[in-house]
């Protein structure tokens, strides 16, 4: 995830809490309890959703698989977590992750079982907690003073990660073809080429646009999931959401290169 890649690329910076706290042990094992409590729940709603509807004994397998990892890298950046505890906020972000997971096992029952409209429901009913959620973790954060750019970047890679397997889903469910896991795929390609070119490597100001967009992307995907959307309406649904994310993104772009530009002539 990209808050460990932040962390690395930062390594000669201290951490923010010594690795020799007390209070980071306090605090790793605060996470430690949020994530176990998180991944408790996730495990038995797999299991139960697999026996619902008939989704065998890889689905909870898939699930558990991809939320660990998610779960080790937060617990690892503790240090670069500015307060004492957890925190509420951070707890909806873990939610958010688990249900992101959900959904990226339900990809690999699209693609290798024959989904019934029930199945569609139930991703379609997933993603849309999940993007209900998105929004609430940061708003707790603020209400509660612990907005922090560790939690800022969990949420968006969460963000991102969900994008890219509602985009995957689209597609194996034969709504769209392959190109519409573009939509999920632009996010990573940047974050690439950021790593490659150094014109793009500054940091980017807060955008509303940059949100709209990204909070349409997620909207239109989950709709074109629903059972009660046809092929034609998705794939004219998907172009436009395509060409938004595009724009929004070569506007990005284009503000990284003049900044870099600027410094350089300074």
């Amino acid at each position: 995830m990209r808050f460990l890649l932040d962390a690395l690329s930062n390594a000669a910076e201290p951490a923010i809490i010594p690795a020799d706290s007390g209070t980071l042990r306090r605090l790793r094992r605060s996470a430690m309890g949020a994530m176990g409590a998180v991944f408790a729940a996730l495990v038995l709603t797999s299991l139960e959703l697999g026996r619902v509807f008939d989704l065998g004994w890889h689905f909870p397998v898939l699930v558990a698989i991809g939320f660990l990892p998610i779960a080790s890298l937060v617990v690892l950046a503790m240090p670069w977590h500015p307060y004492a505890r957890f925190g509420l906020a951070n707890v909806v972000t873990t939610i958010r992750a688990a249900l992101t997971m959900l959904t990226g096992a339900l990809v690999v029952e699209f693609l290798f079982a024959e989904h019934s409209v029930a199945l569609s429901w139930l991703a379609t009913a997933i993603a849309g907690v999940a993007l209900t959620l998105d929004g609430a973790d940061g708003f707790v954060a603020r209400r509660g003073r612990m907005a922090s750019r560790l939690g800022a970047i969990f949420d968006m890679e969460i963000d991102a990660l969900l994008i890219l397997f509602l985009s995957m889903l689209v597609a194996a469910s034969g709504k769209a073809g392959a190109w519409i896991v573009l939509i999920g795929l632009m996010r990573y390609a940047f974050a690439g080429a950021q790593l490659g070119v150094s014109r793009i490597q500054g940091a980017l100001a807060p955008s509303m646009r940059r949100k709209v967009v990204c909070a349409a992307q997620g909207v239109l995907l989950c709709l074109m999931i629903s059972p009660f959307v046809s092929a034609p309406a998705a794939q004219a649904m998907g172009v436009i959401a395509l060409i938004a994310l595009t724009w929004s993104f070569a506007v990005d772009v284009v503000a990284l290169a003049r900044q870099s530009a600027q410094g350089y002539r300074a």
